[in-house]
């Protein structure tokens, strides 16, 4: 947790304080900058005024402490973690599924189409 804090204060120091007109001149995108876009996120940052970096950071914190509770119960309890990869491994198949069908449907449709402006082609000569 303590190399955590140190960087999230490191790069809250290089990317508002130090590098913060370079990041806007250059149009850099980062973390800051793409999540200001989502307007969940615009309207905390909003409310927060001058202290907005500030509260991102301590965002980006709250979200890495619940990651890193939820990766130390996957790791001491095997059945929880068994469950989570089943069901990862499972949406991630239905996805993929998902995917190609509608790929695939979509490039049938077209031969389709080709096939039948090929006949109706040769029907005219």
């Amino acid at each position: 947790m303590a190399f955590y804090i140190v960087w999230v204060v490191w790069y809250g120091i290089v990317n508002f304080y130090f590098a913060a007109d370079v990041i806007k001149q250059r149009n850099y995108d980062s973390t800051y900058v793409h999540f200001g876009k989502k307007p969940f996120v615009r309207k905390i940052l909003d409310k927060s005024r001058g202290f907005a970096p500030v509260v991102f950071c301590f965002g980006h914190f709250l979200f890495w402490l619940a990651t890193h509770c939820l990766a130390m119960i996957h790791y001491h309890f095997y059945w929880i973690n068994s469950l989570a990869v089943v069901t990862w491994v499972t949406i991630s198949v239905w996805n993929g599924a998902c995917f190609y069908m509608e790929w695939f449907a979509k490039r049938y449709e077209k031969q389709l189409e080709k096939l039948k402006t090929e006949q109706e082609r040769i029907k005219t000569e």
